[in-house]
Order: structure tokens, then sequence, then C-alpha cells
């Protein structure tokens, strides 16, 4: 299956059916457009990315209780997940977006307005539309990669999804 290696707290909150639109600069290969991907959180993590949720409130309410694990720093955020496969989602669509159109293609995609907080609308990006969520019962550790990556499914996740 690919996968694709998106930061936290934006890996969190695809796995929690929060953020429906992972926006990219690139287009993904035509081919898995309408198959299942692998939603995998990166093992980095920044000052700013911790300062962006903090200051968030639909994020950080979504989120609260798997932000922190003692302490408060970015060492200790986000510890269950962090470079683990957290859910799989089926790649609806790929939409490039416009000045003009971002607003629409939320509202047709049925996501909450919310989701212009979570990630880059800028025109000439591409928006993935994310459908069918399903977390799996306990994250799975995995190395990832940038650009999607091959991910070895377990056999006992393969009919479940």
């Amino acid at each position: 299956m690919n996968a694709l290696t998106v930061r936290e707290p934006w890996a969190s909150l695809i796995a929690n059916g929060v953020k429906q639109i992972e926006t990219r600069h690139w287009y993904p290969p035509r081919h898995i457009v309408g198959q299942r991907i692998a939603i995998h959180a990166s093992k980095r993590l920044s000052e700013g990315e911790i300062g962006w949720f903090l200051d968030t409130p639909a994020a950080y309410d979504a989120l609260t209780e798997v932000m922190w694990c003692g302490g408060g720093s970015v060492a200790t955020a986000f510890p269950a997940t962090r470079g683990r496969v957290l859910a799989t989602a089926t790649l609806t669509d790929v939409l490039i977006f416009t000045h003009i159109n971002v607003s629409k293609i939320i509202a047709e995609f049925g996501a909450s307005i919310d989701e212009l907080q979570f990630g880059d609308f800028s025109a000439g990006r591409y928006g993935w539309m994310l459908t069918d969520v399903q977390p799996l019962p306990e994250p799975i550790p995995a190395h990832g990669q940038q650009g999607l990556w091959e991910w070895q499914e377990p056999d006992e996740l393969r009919g479940a999804a």
C-alpha cells in the first residue's frame, strides 16, 4: 500500500477525521487516485508546528488527548503517534487551487470551515481529498520518507479496511 508521511499535528488531524484535505505542492501519481493510502506521522516536529497547534483552537480541541506525555516540549509532543502509521484513507480526488475556488471546493467536499486552517490553500497547490478514513486500532511503527512510499500493511489489517 502506498503511504504518505505527514507531520504532526496534521497526521493526527487526518486520522481523527478532522482534516479531510491534505494540501501538497505536487500531484500524486494518477494510478493512486481512488486507492487507499496509509497516513504516517513523521518523527520530526518543530517549535513552529507546536506553536501553530497551540494557537489553532480547532486543532487543539480535537487533539489535546494525544499531544502531550509529560513536560510540554517538542521532544514530548505526540509521543504515541510520531514515526507511526496512524490510519488509512481513500484518496478520492486531487484538485488544484485557484484564488477563487478554495471555498467552493471545501463546501462541495463537505469539509468544515476549520479545514482552511489545516493546510496551505494557495493558488497552484493541490488538495488531496481524503475519504473513508480508518484509524488503526494502534499506531504501527514505520520508517517514513518524503513523497509516497510503500508500506507493508500487516496481514491482520488487510481485510479490515
